[in-house]
C-alpha cells in the first residue's frame, strides 16, 4: 500500500482523537473550569497542526479533497476569543465550528479510503 495511503488513514484515528478532545475542552469550559481547558489547548492545537500537515501530505492520493485552509478563520476566532478571555465563546467554537469541520475532513477521508 501506498505510504501516502497509509498516512491518509492514520489521519482519520487522528481527527477521531481531536474531535474527542475539542468535546472534552468545550465541556470543561461550559462547567467553568476555564484552567482545565485551556491547558489542554495547546496540546490540541500542536496535534491539529500535525494532521493538517499530514492531510496536506496526502493531497495527491484524495479522491474528496480535503481543504485545510477551512479551518483558519475558525482558528483566529478562537485566538481572539481566548484573548478576551471569552471562554463561553471559546468553548462553543470547539463545538460548534471547529468540530464539525473535523468531521466533514473525516467523512471525505472515508469517502477517500474506501470508495
Amino acid at each position: 500500500m501506498d505510504k501516502k495511503f497509509e498516512l491518509l488513514m492514520t489521519v482519520s484515528e487522528s481527527i477521531n482523537y481531536l474531535l474527542a478532545k475539542a468535546e472534552e475542552i468545550s465541556t470543561y469550559f461550559a462547567e467553568g473550569r476555564d484552567s482545565d481547558a485551556s491547558n489542554h489547548i495547546g496540546v490540541f492545537i500542536d496535534d491539529l497542526s500535525l494532521t493538517i500537515k499530514a492531510i496536506n501530505l496526502t493531497e495527491n492520493v484524495q479522491k474528496e479533497k480535503i481543504d485545510t485552509s477551512e479551518i483558519n478563520e475558525v482558528l483566529n476566532s478562537m485566538v481572539e476569543a481566548f484573548e478576551n478571555s471569552d471562554f463561553i465563546l471559546l468553548g462553543d467554537l470547539f463545538q460548534y465550528e471547529l468540530s464539525p469541520i473535523l468531521q466533514k475532513w473525516n467523512d471525505k477521508i472515508s469517502m477517500n479510503t474506501f470508495n
